[in-house]
């Protein structure tokens, strides 16, 4: 019997905390993504199955780069847009 294991998602959203799956929790940042002023910014920073939203806001392109390396380097799945 094969077993399809769900991944479960805990995420943070302004000091709430919600439980959702990985195929709704894509799906809401493609929302975020569509429905936000184009600039960029960090969505989201994911670790193992947490997730803390965030809405860091760059001046530069440059400065959002930086950024997502420092998270990356922190182990750190980074959710974000270039706002182009």
């Amino acid at each position: 019997m094969l077993m399809l294991e769900v991944s479960q998602l805990t995420v943070t959203v302004d000091g709430h905390t919600y439980e959702m799956g990985r195929k709704e929790f894509n799906n809401f940042i493609k929302m975020l993504k569509k429905s936000l002023k184009k600039q960029p910014m960090i969505l989201a920073i994911e670790k193992g199955s947490h997730v803390e939203m965030r809405k860091d806001v760059y001046k530069t392109q440059k400065d959002l780069t930086n950024a997502i390396c420092k998270w990356n380097r922190s182990g750190y799945k980074v959710q974000y847009t270039r706002g182009v």
